[in-house]
C-alpha cells in the first residue's frame, strides 16, 4: 500500500470533508473516488473522440433517428409526444453541434447531485425502470403488482 500526503488550505480541507461526510465516506475515500471518477471520465472521453474520428475517417457519416426507426419499425410504434417530433429533433442535433462546436458548455445541475444520494435514483434501480417502462410499452409483463389495489 502506497501513502499519498496531500496539502490543503482551510477552506479546501472544510469542503472535502463537508464533501465526504455528505456522502458518508471517509475524506480518503471520498478522495479516492473523486479522483477516480474524474480518470474515468476522461479515458471515457478520450476513448469516445478516438472511436468518432474513426468513425468520420471511414467515411460514415450519421442519419436521422427517424431512418433508423423507420428501418426497424418503430415509427408506428412512438407515442404521441412532442418529444419526437421533427422539430424537437432538429433542436437537440443543434444543440448537440453546439456542444461540440464549443459554442455551448455542459455542465451538470446542481439538482443531479442531491438526487445521486437517493437510492431510487442508483443506476442500478434507473436501469430496471427503463427495462420495465420498455416493457410495458411493448405489451410485456404487465401483470398486477400485489400491492396494487385489487
Amino acid at each position: 500500500m502506497v501513502e499519498i500526503f496531500i496539502e490543503l488550505t482551510e477552506e479546501e480541507k472544510f469542503l472535502a470533508d463537508s464533501y465526504a461526510k455528505r456522502h458518508g465516506l471517509s475524506l480518503e475515500e471520498a478522495f479516492k473516488r473523486a479522483l477516480f471518477e474524474k480518470i474515468e471520465d476522461e479515458y471515457d472521453i478520450a476513448v469516445g473522440e478516438e472511436a468518432y474520428k474513426e468513425y468520420v475517417q471511414g467515411g460514415k457519416k450519421s442519419r436521422p433517428i427517424e431512418e433508423l426507426w423507420k428501418e426497424l419499425g418503430m415509427i408506428e410504434n412512438l407515442p404521441d409526444d412532442p418529444f419526437y417530433s421533427k422539430e424537437n429533433m432538429e433542436e437537440l442535433e443543434r444543440r448537440v453541434n453546439d456542444i461540440r462546436s464549443g459554442k455551448s458548455i455542459l455542465k451538470e445541475h446542481e439538482l443531479i447531485e442531491e438526487l445521486s444520494d437517493d437510492p431510487f435514483y442508483s443506476k442500478e434501480n434507473m436501469e430496471r425502470l427503463e427495462g420495465a417502462a420498455a416493457d410495458a410499452k411493448a405489451g410485456r409483463n404487465m401483470e398486477e403488482h400485489e400491492l396494487m389495489d385489487e
